[in-house]
């Protein structure tokens, strides 16, 4: 007699779900400019493969209103604006749904639409070399219990610059800090930039740089009448010589000696300055772990240790 087993194996595959890039977002309402956010359905490798239709709809289109963007038939797409149209100040919430149309999956996004009631600037640094790549400032809007407007694109901005008082002097801020157009720079323009820029206008994200040594304010409000009584945000941005100091760093013995040489980074090119200079000096920060001839840029070993000159 024969005995046939079969072995029935099942194979479970994980579901592949598709997402969108923002749970919740946040926006100011619409007074003469609306402001947009842009969701996205984001899919598994193996479903980029796959024929995928999404509708978009608002639950309160008087709220936010939902366009497609490069959609093919006018009907689906893994793409949308979402645009804040509510006119009142007061809080009000949609939802964004899409809505798989084979699987009849839907995908939620809430938005809240409120009010701006203060901006800050945010930068990556403060401190500008002459003649050095730009900084990049983005001012960001807050609302009455201090949440993150999740975005500000579409809203016209009005950057300008301040001489800075408080360290005294009487330079003009136009002659140490200049705001610069993506569009004539060497760096990518924000895509919700470029319409503010064919109109003349500045958005949320500009660029400055430095053309003088000094130090200048740069500050941001909102064009919007509806937003005069929203106090303009200001940050003091230092530019400073492009200075190197060679070598850069020296491993040495106990009373060893280092001479340092001084240049200066201008149109591309390094000049060595000096020294000592009526505009520049050198000082060490921890004397006892070594000793600087200030008049001849040398530098000797006192003990072991590391410090920074």
């Amino acid at each position: 007699m024969f005995h046939v087993i079969i072995i029935l194996s099942t194979w479970f595959m994980p579901s592949l779900t598709a997402k969108l890039n923002a749970p919740k977002v946040l926006l100011p309402y619409y007074s003469s400019f609306i402001a947009n956010f842009t969701l996205r359905v984001e899919f598994a490798p193996e479903e980029t493969s796959v024929a995928n239709c999404y509708r978009w709809r608002s639950t309160r289109p008087e709220v936010a209103q939902v366009s497609l963007i490069n959609s093919t038939d006018g009907e689906c797409a893994a793409i949308a604006r979402v645009s804040a149209i509510s006119k009142t100040p007061h809080q009000m919430t949609t939802a964004i749904v899409a809505e798989n149309k084979v699987t009849k999956e839907a995908l939620r996004c809430n938005v809240i639409v409120g009010e701006i009631v203060r901006l800050e600037i945010e930068t990556t640094t403060r401190l500008l070399y002459l003649e050095d790549s730009p900084e990049e400032l983005i001012v960001r809007g807050f609302d009455g219990e201090g949440n993150i407007f999740s975005s500000l694109e579409g809203l016209p901005f009005e950057w300008s610059l301040v001489s800075d008082n408080d360290i005294g002097g009487n330079v003009d801020a136009h002659n140490i800090l200049r705001i610069k157009r993506f569009s004539e720079s060497h760096y990518t323009t924000p895509s919700h930039i470029v319409p503010l820029e064919e109109q003349g206008l500045q958005g949320d994200t500009i660029l400055v740089e430095g053309i003088r040594t000094g130090s200048a304010r740069c500050s941001a409000r909102l064009k919007d009448v509806a937003y005069k009584g929203v106090t303009p945000s200001e940050v003091r941005i230092v530019v400073v010589a492009n200075l190197m100091l060679s070598p850069p760093d020296a491993y040495v013995l106990k009373h060893a000696h280092v001479k340092y040489t001084v240049e200066l980074l201008r149109h591309n090119s390094l000049r060595e300055i000096s020294m000592p200079s009526p505009q520049y000096y050198l000082e060490v920060k921890d004397r006892s772990i070594c000793s600087l001839d200030a008049e001849k840029s040398v530098a000797t070993a006192l003990e072991m240790g590391s410090t920074e000159i």
